[in-house]
């Protein structure tokens, strides 16, 4: 469920809704009637959404010059 999705990810109920609404989280809608059915996420799009999240907020580091700790603090050290 969207309640239980957010605890998961730490975020709010109205925020997995938001994603869910927009095509950023897959989910159905389980029931019938004329009332709206609940929302229900499966598993792998939770955990997809997680790899992705992921991802962004931690980026591959490439192994170049730029990512030398070493070689950025004497590029600071240098004078121009």
């Amino acid at each position: 469920t969207p309640k239980q999705v957010a605890q998961r990810l730490a975020v709010s109920t109205e925020t997995i809704r938001a994603m869910c609404r927009s095509g950023k989280l897959t989910h159905v809608r389980v029931g019938i009637g004329s009332v709206r059915p609940p929302i229900r996420i499966p598993v792998h799009a939770v955990e997809q959404l997680e790899q992705v999240t992921t991802l962004e907020e931690n980026p591959p580091v490439k192994n170049d010059q730029s990512s030398d700790v070493a070689g950025y603090l004497d590029s600071w050290r240098k004078p121009k």
